[in-house]
């Protein structure tokens, strides 16, 4: 099944894989790029309005973080949408969303795999996830883990 993107939200495996990729904190912590950090990997410096953290009185339950995961992602899915002039499967486009939600949309709109994929190259699009395994500049074995995760789940159901 292909969708167009400007009516696509996020489907329950991408929303799933998400909440696994990221774990649950229900206190406030460092990320590996030194980020204050809650839930399922909500960022307080990523937010468009970082005084919400401020709000968020930790700890959390695991329900408030999927609320705030989700409204999180709704910015992820905008930028995807808007991004990509392709159409792409659920899959592919939960993915896209996953790989957004990690680097940061601004991030996203400059890489390779966006290229590719704008181009017509799934395949290509594809194997692009596996260069995004820095943090710090070093490759870790989490994103390495990840990146990898989200080209399965991108090419799911034959999308590549």
């Amino acid at each position: 099944m292909i969708v167009d993107t400007n009516a696509y939200k996020i489907n329950n495996d991408g929303l799933k894989f998400i909440k696994e990729q990221e774990g649950f904190e229900p206190n406030f912590y460092t990320d590996s790029a030194g980020k204050k950090t809650i839930g399922y990997g909500h960022n307080c410096d990523a937010n468009a309005d970082p005084q919400k953290c401020k709000q968020i009185r930790a700890p959390i339950s695991r329900e408030q973080g999927e609320v705030i995961l989700k409204r999180d992602l709704v910015e992820k899915e905008a930028c995807v949408t808007e991004l990509t002039k392709i159409k792409i499967n659920p899959d592919q486009f939960s993915a896209l969303v996953s790989f957004a939600y990690n680097l940061g949309c601004p991030y996203y709109k400059s890489t390779s795999l966006l290229k590719k994929l704008n181009s017509g190259d799934i395949k290509g699009a594809a194997n692009e996830f596996r260069l995004y395994n820095k943090s710090g500049g070093k490759i870790t074995n989490g994103l390495v883990k990840r990146r990898e995760a989200e080209r399965v789940l991108f090419c799911k159901n034959g999308g590549c």
